[in-house]
C-alpha cells in the first residue's frame, strides 16, 4: 500500500504541472475549437492514471519522480536543488525523531487518510447515482430511449450499457428538438462513459486541488464541445435574415448556461 500511495502521489504532482499548462492554454486560446480541450484533458487523464511516462528532451515537469523511498528513507526530488536539500534535511530529522522517540508515523496516517478519502468518494458517487435512479423511477417514456419527468430541471444522459435521455417536463417543440440533438450528441461522443471515468480518476486523486479544478473545467468543456458539434451540424441558413438570438438553438444554449453548474457523473 505504501508503494501504491507513493506512486499515486508522484503521478498527481507531475500531472499538476500539465493541468496548469492546460489551464493556461484554455485562457490564452478561448476561441480554439472545443474538441482540442478534450484532447488536452485526455493527456492529463493519461498522466494521472499511467505510472510510466515517455522521457523526452523537452518536458514541462522538472522531475519524473518527485517522491521516492529507499527502506525507511524518503527522498524528495523536485528538480530544484535548494528546495530538495531543505525538504530532505527536514524529512531526515523527522525520521530520526520518530525512530528515537517512537512517535506516530505520519506517513502511515497519510495512507490511511488517502484510502478513506477514496472510499468516501466512491460511496458518495454510488449513493448519488442510486438516489437519482430512485427519483427517476416514475419518469414517463417519451420515445425509444427518451423519458420525461417533472423532478429534474435540465436534461441529461443516464446509463452506460443502454444510455437513456431524461428531459424535464413541459419543453416546447422547438426547444425539445435541440435538447434531443444535444443529448444524442453526448451519446454519439460516448460522454456517458467518459464522464464517470473522469470521476473515478478524481476519486483516486481527491487530495489534489488541481485535479478538482481540472474535473470542473473538463465537465464544462464537454458541454461546450457538444454544443459546438450540434451548431456545426445544423448551421445557420445565411439566406435567411434571422438573428442568432431568434434561433431556438441559441435560446437552448443560453438556458443551459444559466442553470446552476455542478460537476456531476452524468453529461447534461
Amino acid at each position: 500500500m505504501n508503494n501504491i500511495f507513493l506512486q499515486v502521489t508522484n503521478m498527481s504532482i507531475i500531472a499538476g504541472w500539465l493541468i496548469i499548462a492546460v489551464m493556461c492554454f484554455r485562457v490564452a486560446f478561448r476561441r480554439a475549437p472545443k474538441w482540442i480541450m478534450g484532447v488536452l484533458w485526455l493527456f492529463v487523464a493519461v498522466r494521472l492514471l499511467c505510472p510510466y511516462a515517455i522521457k523526452t528532451s523537452f518536458s514541462l515537469v522538472p522531475s519524473d519522480r518527485v517522491i521516492s523511498q529507499s527502506g525507511e528513507r524518503v527522498n524528495i526530488d523536485t528538480g530544484i536543488n535548494g528546495v530538495d536539500n531543505l525538504l530532505n534535511e527536514y524529512l531526515k530529522g523527522a525520521r530520526e525523531t520518530i525512530v528515537s522517540e517512537k512517535t506516530f508515523d505520519f506517513g502511515r496516517l497519510a495512507i490511511i487518510i488517502w484510502t478513506c478519502g477514496v472510499a468516501a468518494m466512491l460511496i458518495f458517487g454510488l449513493v448519488s447515482y442510486i438516489r437519482l435512479r430512485l427519483r427517476l423511477s416514475d419518469a414517463v417514456k417519451f420515445g425509444d430511449n427518451i423519458f420525461s419527468t417533472e423532478k429534474i430541471n435540465s436534461s441529461f444522459v443516464c446509463g452506460i450499457i443502454k444510455p437513456v435521455i431524461y428531459i424535464p417536463y413541459g419543453l416546447s417543440d422547438d426547444m425539445l428538438d435541440y435538447v434531443l440533438m444535444h443529448e444524442n450528441m453526448h451519446i454519439k461522443r460516448k460522454d456517458y462513459i467518459v464522464k464517470p471515468l473522469a470521476y473515478l480518476t478524481l476519486c483516486v486523486h481527491w487530495f489534489n486541488p488541481l485535479v478538482w479544478a481540472a474535473y470542473a473545467l473538463f465537465c464544462q468543456d464537454i458541454e461546450l464541445a457538444t454544443d459546438e458539434r450540434v451548431i456545426r451540424n445544423i448551421g445557420f441558413d445565411k439566406k435567411e435574415d434571422t438573428e442568432p438570438t431568434q434561433c431556438p438553438l441559441f435560446i437552448y444554449i443560453l438556458w443551459q448556461t444559466t442553470l446552476e453548474v455542478k460537476p456531476s457523473l452524468l453529461p447534461s
